[in-house]
């Protein structure tokens, strides 16, 4: 079995199943990393199943964005909420589709 993983320890990363999933351009899996520097990025990532050529698997991509806490994530919401619908846009957890 291998490494246990050390909880933010630099370059290192942590994904999640997203069982909370409500749309298709929510990620599959949630997590984050730690850059060698000590910054903390979220981390969001796809899975899509592919066949070319006789041969198939599963494509895993991903983004990389600035780490938010729960409740820095709702102030962002409530921000945008108070903006014109026009001018709002896609909820923080939503919409990085491939």
């Amino acid at each position: 079995m291998g490494k246990q993983h050390e909880k933010d320890e630099p370059k290192s990363f942590i994904m999640f199943s997203n069982n909370e999933k409500q749309s298709e351009t929510q990620p599959d899996y949630t997590g984050h990393i730690i850059l060698e520097d000590g910054t903390k990025m979220r981390l969001a990532a796809w899975t899509k199943d592919w066949s070319k050529d006789g041969k198939s698997g599963t494509l895993i991509g991903g983004k990389m964005s600035p780490f938010m806490t729960k409740e820095e994530n709702e102030q962002k919401k409530q921000e945008w909420a108070s903006k014109s619908n026009s001018q709002q846009p896609a909820n923080v957890e939503e919409d990085l589709p491939f």
